[in-house]
């Protein structure tokens, strides 16, 4: 069995011992302790409890992948911004290359306003 220290308030997982005593020693006033299975310890990163039971906790997952998301388009902007921002490379470029970048640049910029975020990405395609 884990034993899940949980906030009454959220069901948000506080965090999990491999027995009751080390669970009631790290309980805080308006915390609850729980036992489930022991396949519920390896899920407790991305599970709250609600209603005795551990479920998905959507608004965590949302919440990393946004993290996840941005730091793949970051890198993504920082490795265009070695062409755009060197004169050589950029000035190598015709015009219409030129507005490929510069569309795959504000599409990059756009990723969190998408409908999917952060869940269904459409990554735009990085010009040749």
């Amino acid at each position: 069995m884990v034993w899940v220290v949980y906030n009454n308030a959220t069901g948000k997982i506080i965090h999990a011992a491999s027995n009751e005593e080390l669970a009631v020693q790290n309980r805080s006033v308006g915390e609850s302790i729980m036992n489930f299975p022991d396949e519920g310890f390896e899920i407790c990163d991305s599970k709250k409890v609600q209603d005795g039971a551990l479920v998905e906790d959507t608004e965590l997952i949302e919440f990393l992948a946004g993290f996840t998301v941005r730091d793949r388009r970051n890198e993504e902007l920082e490795e265009m911004d070695k062409i755009i921002t060197s004169p050589l490379r950029w000035d190598a470029l015709t015009d219409e290359k030129k507005a490929e970048w510069a569309q795959y640049r504000q599409d990059l910029l756009d990723v969190p306003q998408q409908s999917g975020f952060p869940l269904n990405i459409n990554w735009p395609e990085k010009p040749d």
